[in-house]
């Protein structure tokens, strides 16, 4: 009997579920990190759910996402048009919430002394106006090895009209021994920022991706099957060798959808590190939003919710309840559960009698909860004073 594995790594956890092709049961299993290593895990795995002939091995690597949230990852060089050398940093999207006086752009993934100008022309309708000078690349070459660099990102303007630039530049660099990524590879309709945020991702989540592909590609029990391994990506499935970098970081938004493509209404996943929409499982969308920005990015159409079910509730800056998308209650747990004392986004849900018709979950639910959690709501609320009634505090 031949089995379909899946793997799926976040950063605290990694579960991994085996199906077979013909009759037999399925069997999943998860495994916090770093409690247990990596490679125990797997060899665990293989030897409690009896693993024997393998049909296709399935990775989705959703540390990605905690290497570009935390950054991380390694910057690369960014080739660009002269005069557009800090062009993106520019447009860095604001992180704060609230008014200040102060406000702070999200963290770079470009490094300052990084960032190069070629003196090169195409115009907005691809005519090509100036010329690379193969010079000017010998003498960039030679800085880039200076600074040690590995990874190159090259965004040229208008390039979607017309690539040629940007082959030229790509190809001589590859000849060098760099790693290249191209904006003009990505979806050719989309603006100049979301194409070249594109390559300088890649860049930056080059080495880090490579290390948790070589991590399992070393493990005993997957090194044997290396051509029967794949990495689920936004796009698809990819041999493990072929896997585009960025793409990987909806690995697992591709498996949800997969899951469910015959179901053409809207469904929601509430799991431990995510929380997705899907308005329909069979739609497509090229853009993915990221806090650095909307991103050329073809993926399953879906929306990560900042909203979990046990989102807790506190006061904002403003002295307003309102929710703390980065808190979660899962200890002790929601007022209508009978379990904790903190409001979460659950026991809104309950008190408008959304949760009640859900089994098993109607089985877990206390009643007389309610005035609980309209006390609580209270509590979070500065206009309390006034008497308000319950539907106004909803």
């Amino acid at each position: 009997m031949a089995y379909n594995i899946c793997i799926s790594q976040s950063e605290s956890f990694m579960e991994i579920s085996s199906t077979p092709d013909g009759n037999g049961p399925a069997f999943s299993q998860r495994y916090y990190l770093p409690k247990i290593p990596l490679e125990k895990a797997i060899a665990d795995f293989w030897q409690t759910a009896k693993i024997g002939d393998i049909n296709k091995i399935v990775l989705s690597l959703k540390a990605s996402k905690t290497v570009l949230k935390k950054r991380l990852g390694s910057s690369p060089a960014l080739i660009v048009t002269e005069g557009f050398e800090h062009w993106l940093d520019m447009n860095l999207p604001i992180v704060n919430e609230s008014f200040t006086q102060h406000p702070a752009r999200s963290p770079s993934p470009l490094s300052e002394h990084l960032l190069f100008g070629l003196q090169e022309r195409i115009s907005s309708s691809g005519e090509v106006l100036k010329e690379i000078s193969d010079e000017e690349l010998t003498f960039l070459a030679s800085k880039l090895e200076m600074s040690r660099a590995k990874t190159v990102a090259i965004c040229l303007l208008h390039s979607q009209k017309n690539p040629i630039h940007e082959k030229k530049v790509k190809e001589f660099f590859t000849q060098k021994g760099f790693e290249v990524y191209c904006s003009s590879d990505s979806p050719t309709n989309h603006t100049e920022r979301l194409r070249w945020l594109r390559p300088v991702l890649d860049g930056y989540l080059a080495s880090s991706f490579k290390d948790q592909l070589n991590t399992f590609i070393n493990i005993p029990e997957l090194n044997l099957h290396q051509e029967k391994i794949f990495v689920a990506t936004g796009e698809g499935l990819s041999p493990i060798h072929q896997t585009p970098v960025l793409p990987s970081l909806l690995g697992d938004v591709f498996l949800l959808q997969n899951g469910n493509r015959h179901h053409n209404q809207p469904y929601y996943f509430w799991g431990i590190d995510d929380f997705i929409y899907f308005p329909n499982a069979n739609d497509i969308q090229n853009v993915f939003e990221t806090d650095l920005g909307p991103v050329s990015l073809k993926s399953p159409k879906h929306c990560n919710l900042s909203l979990a079910p046990t989102s807790r509730f506190e006061t904002d800056f403003w002295g307003i309840g309102a929710i703390n998308s980065s808190l979660a209650g899962y200890e002790p747990g929601p007022i209508c559960f009978g379990r904790g004392l903190q409001l979460t986004f659950f026991d809104l849900l309950f008190v408008h009698e959304w949760l009640q018709e859900i089994s098993p979950l109607n089985q877990l639910l206390k009643p007389d909860s309610k005035n609980r959690i309209f006390d609580n709501l209270s509590s979070l609320n500065k206009e309390a004073g006034k008497e308000l009634l319950n539907k106004d505090l909803l």
